[in-house]
């Protein structure tokens, strides 16, 4: 158990602080480390907090502060689930090279004396590749879940009325206001757990063929940052079609337009079958 524990406490870190990131995020939307630290740090402040509207003075300590705080704001499922897991798109790069930085290790130490050992070596490689991938998925997927969770508790059903766009061309606007939680939650499924799943995927081929580490961990990060500045400046010139091979754009928490969603999850997939290519190169020419 330690063993598997340490093999994994990576992944574990990436969803506590992922899950962190995204309840700061909305948490402070309601203006309470404001609050709090004046609260605590400003003695006027604090001596005048208590007084209502008919000068009556209340006594609060800082718990009644943000008990108070959070009963009065209003909670949004909807904004919630846009806002909160908005930084993630910024750093989904630099958190699905973590797959291929575990796996380049791997692959250049212990693997290398696995090839006496296993028949199909092969498999091997793919089957490690999948589940290097597969810990970083979850370990995203994770965060959200709890954190969906966490907006369905809070919010009582509550909502703006935010708009998504992933999927509405094939299940309607009128999915998403009478399934709210279930097309949230396959929003998730697609921008947490297939899209972290590609890139490392991508990342762990790279790997396979890289010369050191610092090629497995900016490669993935120039061709996700590389590309999106690409196709957002090139929009303007060329037409806004050209974001369907931006990578950010499905990972984005606006909405867009106009936009057919089964192709732009094709599109979003082009880095797995670039790392199925790298890997039929290197089988094909039996350098794995």
């Amino acid at each position: 158990m330690k063993e598997i524990f340490r093999e994994n406490r990576i992944y574990l870190i990436t969803t506590i602080l992922c899950l962190l990131l995204m309840l700061v995020i909305v948490i402070a939307d309601t203006n309470i480390f404001y609050i709090v630290s004046n609260f605590i740090t400003n003695a006027e402040y604090r001596e005048n907090y208590g007084l209502a509207e008919s000068t009556i003075k209340k006594d609060y300590n800082i718990l009644k502060v943000i008990e108070e705080v959070f009963g009065k704001y209003l909670w949004e499922f909807d904004v919630m689930m846009i806002f909160g897991p908005n930084f993630i798109q910024i750093l989904f790069p630099c958190l699905i090279v973590i797959a291929g930085f575990k796996f380049y290790r791997k692959y250049t130490t212990i693997f290398q004396f696995a090839i006496y050992r296993y028949k199909n070596y092969k498999s091997f490689i793919i089957k490690n590749i999948n589940k290097e991938a597969l810990k970083i998925s979850l370990s995203l997927f994770s965060a959200f879940l709890i954190f969906f969770a966490f907006s369905i508790m809070v919010s009582k059903g509550n909502s703006m009325g935010a708009s998504r766009t992933l999927f509405v061309d094939i299940l309607g606007k009128s999915y998403v206001t009478n399934h709210m939680y279930t097309y949230y939650l396959l929003d998730g499924v697609v921008r947490f757990f297939l899209m972290p799943y590609i890139y490392a995927f991508f990342s762990c081929c790279i790997a396979i063929i890289a010369k050191n580490n610092k090629q497995v961990i900016f490669a993935p990060i120039i061709y996700y940052l590389g590309l999106s500045s690409v196709g957002y400046a090139s929009q303007i010139a060329i037409g806004r079609k050209f974001l369907y091979l931006t990578p950010s754009t499905i990972m984005s928490s606006g909405a867009y337009d106009g936009f057919n969603s089964i192709i732009l999850i094709l599109t979003s997939s082009i880095p797995l079958f670039i790392g199925i290519f790298i890997l039929w190169r290197k089988f094909k020419n039996g350098e794995v």
